[in-house]
């Protein structure tokens, strides 16, 4: 299976977005199955990695608000 890569998510500021969203949905991937019904199943690995992209772009804001700090420093 190829890996998904999104070029706007990834290497910015020294992180490699893709990575970390890559951690972050098999981190909560056990959770979402654990709440999954018959039915409801079959989605459980698009929810988990609609729950990285969430969080990591709510990391980006927080990075880029620091970096915007610094540099007005």
């Amino acid at each position: 299976m190829e890996k998904e890569t999104f070029t706007p998510l990834q290497l910015e500021g020294g992180i490699d977005w893709e990575q970390r969203r890559y951690e972050i949905a098999k981190e909560v991937y056990p959770t979402v199955l654990a709440r999954c019904t018959a039915e409801t199943l079959p989605e459980a690995a698009s929810t988990a990695v609609a729950l990285a992209n969430l969080l990591v772009l709510e990391l980006k804001k927080m990075e880029d608000i620091k970096n915007e700090t610094k540099d007005n420093d």
